[in-house]
């Protein structure tokens, strides 16, 4: 997809940016805005000392903007975006689990990953409730309908569907997850090509999104018990009996939906809480523990092999 820096797309930058700043300014204590990384089309707000540690930031590229989170804030806050233009959206947790609240729908979801929040139309007001203590990380997009154009997944049907205004809350689909943890990684733009290559990383994640096939429902059901529990995963041979399947199908189908083994991928969630865990504070070997390894040591060279640095 080109990248779109016309006239009217600086026109349409200018509200949304306005908008995003309208939402943080009740909480300007706490989000403080670093110059030397905003410009008319992008902002970066570091969270303050005495609030947490993290940062937020946002781009608008016109007919896409990205907004970014990683922080652990202090005490609860609630967050409220004012209505704007009728838009599609994409939120998507990468940690920690908070609130959503839709006032014009009269209904309030609990979102974690790896669920996804979906939403398209003027949904006025949306207040996101975040808790304390509790690491979070979260990327959200919006978008115009000219871009699910041609998207044949079951994300795009969504916004296809008759509705004018609904959420929808589904599910990332596994192979997109370090997809979507390498666009939060990018560093808070400094420089032109540095806000280029943002918005191709946020545009190659949306267009996987679109053209995602609609989840298998066997590797759904062994998916959803592995995440229950990783502490003390089942063997293959039980897990393709709970989920009505032999053991090579299983394996088979496992490897073309998710692009992992099944070992690799109960690996590789464990992993993930663990960042979570010590992220919060935990110890090393108290998070082996946690996350089913007897052994700290062979947890924190599986650790070190995965992530490139000791826990």
């Amino acid at each position: 997809m080109p990248h779109s820096h016309s006239p009217p797309a600086t026109a349409a930058m200018t509200a949304n940016l306005s908008r995003y700043r309208a939402a943080l300014r009740p909480h300007h204590n706490a989000f403080n805005q670093t110059d030397g990384h905003s410009t008319n089309r992008y902002q970066y707000n570091r969270l303050a000392a005495a609030e947490g540690e993290g940062y937020v930031d946002y781009a608008d590229f016109g007919r896409l903007s990205l907004a970014r989170g990683d922080y652990i804030l202090r005490r609860p806050r609630s967050i409220t975006t004012p209505s704007g233009r009728q838009h599609y959206g994409i939120t998507i947790p990468l940690r920690g689990d908070y609130r959503l609240d839709i006032p014009v729908l009269n209904r309030e979801h609990a979102i974690r990953a790896p669920l996804l929040g979906l939403r398209k139309g003027r949904l006025d007001d949306i207040t996101i409730h975040l808790p304390a203590n509790s690491r979070i990380s979260l990327i959200a997009l919006e978008f115009g309908p000219e871009l699910t154009a041609g998207c044949h997944g079951h994300i795009a049907a969504f916004y296809r569907s008759p509705q004018q205004a609904a959420v929808h809350i589904d599910r990332l689909p596994a192979p997109l997850h370090h997809h979507a943890a390498r666009l939060l990684a990018l560093p808070p733009v400094a420089d032109p090509v540095a806000l280029i290559r943002l918005e191709s990383a946020a545009l190659a994640l949306l267009a996987a999104l679109l053209d995602a096939p609609p989840p298998n429902p066997t590797i759904a059901a062994a998916l959803a018990i592995l995440h229950d529990e990783y502490r003390e995963p089942p063997t293959i041979r039980q897990l393709a009996r709970r989920v009505g399947s032999n053991e090579c199908t299983l394996k088979r189908t496992f490897k073309a939906h998710t692009g992992s083994t099944i070992a690799a991928y109960i690996r590789a969630y464990r992993l993930h809480i663990a960042l979570d865990l010590l992220a919060d504070g935990a110890d090393a070997d108290s998070v082996s523990a946690q996350i089913g390894y007897e052994s700290p040591a062979y947890f924190r060279r599986l650790f070190a092999s995965h992530y490139g640095y000791k826990p």
